[in-house]
C-alpha cells in the first residue's frame, strides 16, 4: 500500500467544491432481510481496508495540489443515519466515508473524490458479503483480484491524447426547477420509487428504448409539470453519467466516469416516447469512443495547463467553484445517476431486499435523482430540498399510466 498518492484528474475539483458538510458526497443503501448486527459490520469494515486503499484514504492539502493519505482509524460505523454528510477530509486518521445502520437499513456515505458509483457499489456489495461472513461464520477471507495499476492508476491520464483540442467549459443556461417551500434551508428528503422491470422491459423493447431512457424521460416530464417557476424559455437539461470502464475494458478504484447532458424544450418536446427516443439518441451519440476521448483529453489538458497546475489552492479553488457554480451548473437542471443493474449471488440474494442510491448537494438543484437495479426491481431515488412531493407524484402518475405498480417510501431530515 502506498504511503501517499496523487488525486486523479476527475477528482481534483471535488476538494475545492467541498466547503460544507453537504458537498459532493453520495449515499448507497441496502435494505437487508434482517436487522444489522453492529459488531459483524465493524469487523467487515476493518477486514476490507487492505483491498480498497483509495476508498480508505483521507486527504493532504499542499500549496497547489491534493493527495490521498491512507487512513489508519477505521472506526466509521455509526447507528442512525443523518442526511448525507461529508466526513472530515483533512487532519484526520479516518477515511473519507462513513457507514450507518438503522434496523434493516445499511448505508455508506462516500466522498466523490474517493470514487465514483461503480467503484463504490463494488465495495458496498463486498462489504455486505464480508458482513454476512462475520455474522454467520465469525470470519472472512478475501483474495485481491485487482492489480496495483487497477487500484492506483489514473485511467484518464492513460487515455489522454495530447493532440486533441480542449474546449472551454460552458453551457447554455437551463431551466432551474422551483418547488413550494424550496426556500426552507433546513429540510431534505430521500424518496424512493421502486418498481418491477418485467412488464416494462417488454414494452420498451418494442419501442427501441431502455429502462434508463424511460426514467430520464419520466424525470423530465415530472420536472416541467411540478415546476412553479413558470420558466419555459429555457430547455431542461439532465446530467447523465457514463461509466467508462466497459468502453475501455478497464478496472479501476478511481473515478472513471464521464457526464453528458441530455436536453429537451418544454414548449415543443411534449410527447413522452418521442422525447425518450430523443434522449436515447443524445446518450448514444455521446457514448462514442471518439466523443469520450475528446472529453478525457479536455479534462487532462485543463488540469495540466501550467497556469492551472502551478496556481496556489487559495486562488485555484475559488476559481473552480465559480466555474462549476456559475458556468457549468447553470447548464444543468438536474442529474440522474444510474449506477446500473447489480447482479445477485447467493449471499446478496439472502441478505439484501433492495439497493438504493442518493446524491447529496440537492440544495443547488432542489431535486437530484439516482437509480439502481437489483433482482427484478429498480429503485429510482430522489434527494429533494422541498417539502413538496410534486415531482415524486408526477413520476408515479407516469408509471401508473403505463400500468407500472410502484412502491413509494420516503425518509425526511431536518438539517
Amino acid at each position: 500500500m502506498k504511503d501517499i498518492f496523487s488525486i486523479d484528474v476527475v477528482s481534483s475539483m471535488y476538494p475545492a467544491m467541498s466547503i460544507d458538510k453537504k458537498g459532493y458526497c453520495y449515499r448507497m443503501s441496502a435494505i437487508l432481510t434482517e436487522a444489522v448486527v453492529p459488531e459483524a459490520l465493524k469487523s467487515a469494515v476493518i477486514a476490507l481496508a487492505p483491498f480498497y486503499p483509495v476508498l480508505y484514504s483521507n486527504f493532504k492539502k499542499t500549496f497547489n495540489s491534493y493527495y490521498h493519505i491512507p487512513a489508519t482509524d477505521f472506526d466509521v460505523v455509526k447507528e442512525h443515519e443523518p442526511f448525507i454528510t461529508l466526513p472530515d477530509l483533512y487532519n484526520t486518521k479516518k477515511p473519507a466515508f462513513r457507514v450507518y445502520f438503522e434496523g434493516k437499513r445499511l448505508s455508506i456515505d462516500v466522498f466523490h473524490g474517493n470514487g465514483d458509483g461503480d467503484s463504490s457499489i463494488t465495495y458496498f456489495k463486498n462489504l455486505i458479503e464480508a458482513y454476512s461472513s462475520f455474522k454467520n461464520n465469525g470470519a472472512y477471507k478475501k483474495e485481491n483480484n485487482m492489480s496495483e495499476s487497477d487500484i492506483y492508476d489514473d485511467k484518464y491520464i492513460k487515455y489522454y491524447e495530447k493532440n486533441r483540442s480542449a474546449q472551454l467549459i460552458g453551457a447554455k443556461k437551463a431551466m432551474h426547477i422551483k418547488l413550494p417551500d424550496s426556500e426552507n434551508k433546513k429540510y431534505e428528503r430521500f424518496s424512493c420509487i421502486s418498481f418491477s422491470t418485467d412488464s416494462l422491459k417488454t414494452k420498451l423493447r418494442d419501442k427501441g428504448l431502455s429502462i434508463n431512457d424511460y426514467m430520464i424521460t419520466a424525470l423530465y416530464f415530472a420536472i416541467i409539470r411540478a415546476d412553479i417557476s413558470g420558466d419555459k424559455k429555457h430547455h431542461v437539461a439532465i446530467s447523465v453519467p457514463i461509466n467508462l470502464r466497459p468502453f475501455f475494458e478497464e478496472k479501476s478504484q478511481r473515478n472513471f466516469s464521464y457526464f453528458v447532458n441530455v436536453s429537451a424544450n418544454p414548449d415543443t418536446d411534449i410527447d413522452f416516447y418521442s422525447v425518450a427516443l430523443k434522449f436515447r439518441e443524445q446518450v448514444q451519440n455521446a457514448a462514442q469512443k471518439e466523443y469520450l476521448h475528446n472529453g478525457i483529453s479536455q479534462a487532462v489538458k485543463t488540469a495540466r495547463n501550467p497556469v492551472v497546475a502551478s496556481a496556489p489552492n487559495f486562488i485555484k479553488d475559488p476559481v473552480i467553484r465559480f466555474i462549476c457554480n456559475y458556468i457549468s451548473f447553470q447548464g444543468i437542471t438536474t442529474t440522474l445517476s444510474n449506477v446500473g443493474y447489480q447482479k445477485s449471488n447467493d449471499i446478496l440474494d439472502k441478505e439484501v431486499e433492495r439497493f438504493e442510491v442518493y446524491l447529496g448537494a440537492s440544495r443547488r438543484g432542489i431535486v437530484n435523482a439516482a437509480a439502481m437495479g437489483f433482482k427484478d426491481r429498480v429503485s429510482l431515488c430522489l434527494s429533494v430540498a422541498s417539502k413538496s412531493e410534486a415531482v415524486e407524484k408526477e413520476i408515479i402518475n407516469i408509471f401508473k399510466k403505463d400500468g407500472i405498480t410502484c412502491e413509494y417510501t420516503k425518509k425526511e431530515f431536518n438539517t
